[in-house]
């Protein structure tokens, strides 16, 4: 949406961040709300009303885009409606997952997810081109409402049950009070297996957006890549997330070392920024070759430690309470987003982009050394993966 902000209305470069502040802020600001509203109603309902949001979303940004410069309200909108839907959704998912799958059918779920995702990321951009080229902006926001409404008729499908909440029962009601963000962080730090991992997530989110927001800078001005062949390198690279999340789905309940295998990865991702870094020294063909290896590690190991993540989380957190750590997740997420992208742009301001990245990524890879390295969190990324197929199978 920025970018059609840009190449249909002329916006700005502050028009620009203020459309990127409207896509993650609210993601901050309604957290919680989205944590109490899918215990109180279920996952079904929230990620119903999550594609309402993006129906209405989609049909602001159209019309914002018939008015032209005028429409730039009309853009913000749409993007604070698509973070609220991210929200709702995001949560419900995480909420229900855990609820209607275990044990290695779980583990396929999650790669699945991620191989769509991924792959969404990969040919999103590519239709829209196309779209954009053949049509006109609001036409591809009138397909973008369609597909939202496909969505709606497949989440009515949905259980309405939603998932049990025990706690309610056990404390005359007042389950929601476990759910707010606050009690959602101290769970995070309280064991020291989600403890690594919450760490990791943050430095993980915060590195890579004080990298990429010098990055394009690095990769045009320092290698020489035009924008385009940058675009077709960063969609080719998505196919080993792809692969990333196919592989994790398959070999995950049949090792015993998937605690071993959640710390190379992520390991691995953070090691992928300090060696793009290092990449720009090379001459200019060795620099391309090395950033093409580079970002294939990355996504293939993020893709892997994300679907670890998310089924230790299944198998340890309480259904009651898992609402609650999602928003909590999501919340610090895109705060550390905002905050990576703000001490970026401050950081490109006096320092070059290629000493920048690779000072934050030896301090990314410093950082999942200390906290992923400990043997306690091997083994109980390893015995809860032992407990949700022992699970599954029973």
């Amino acid at each position: 949406m920025p970018f059609l902000a840009v190449t249909t209305v002329g916006a700005s470069s502050a028009i620009v961040s203020l459309l990127a502040i409207a896509r993650f802020l609210p993601s901050l600001l309604v957290s919680e709300i989205a944590s109490v509203y899918v215990l109180r109603h279920g996952f079904r309902r929230a990620m119903l009303v999550g594609e309402v949001f993006r129906i209405c979303a989609f049909v602001a940004a159209g019309a914002g885009a018939l008015l032209s410069s005028q429409g730039i309200p009309l853009f913000v909108v749409a993007l604070s409606m698509v973070s609220l839907a991210g929200t709702l959704s995001g949560v419900a998912i995480g909420d229900a997952v855990p609820y209607l799958a275990h044990g290695a059918d779980r583990v396929r779920i999650y790669s699945h997810l991620s191989i769509a995702e991924s792959s969404a990321d990969a040919a999103g951009p590519f239709i829209g081109g196309i779209l954009l080229s053949e049509s006109s902006a609001p036409t591809e926001f009138a397909v973008c409402a369609g597909l939202a409404a496909v969505a709606v008729r497949l989440f009515w499908a949905l259980p309405k049950e939603g998932a049990p909440r025990t706690q309610r029962s056990a404390d005359g009601g007042k389950g929601a009070s476990s759910l707010a963000i606050t009690s959602g962080l101290r769970l995070n730090v309280k064991d020291r297996v989600l403890r690594s991992i919450f760490v990791w997530m943050v430095v993980y989110n915060l590195g890579q957006s004080i990298v990429m927001s010098v990055f394009l800078i690095a990769v045009t001005r320092d290698m020489g890549l035009t924008a385009t062949e940058f675009g077709v390198l960063s969609s080719a690279v998505v196919i080993f997330a792809i692969a990333g999340a196919w592989w994790a789905g398959k070999i995950v309940h049949r090792i015993e070392w998937s605690g071993r295998l959640f710390q190379l990865a992520g390991m691995g991702t953070m090691a992928a920024y300090l060696l793009l870094g290092l990449s720009f020294l090379a001459p200019t063909l060795a620099a391309v070759f090395a950033l093409s290896i580079c970002l294939a590690l990355e996504e293939f190991c993020s893709a892997v430690a994300g679907i670890l993540i998310a089924e230790y989380r299944a198998t340890v957190v309480p259904q009651e309470r898992r609402p609650g750590v999602i928003a909590a997740n999501r919340a610090t997420v895109a705060l550390s987003v905002v905050a990576g992208y703000g001490i970026g742009g401050g950081f490109g301001l006096w320092i070059p982009p290629i000493p920048i990245i690779i000072g934050i990524g030896l301090v990314m890879v410093v950082a999942s050394i200390v906290w992923l390295a400990p043997g306690e969190v091997v083994r109980g990324i390893s015995v809860a993966s032992e407990e949700a197929s022992s699970a599954g199978a029973a």
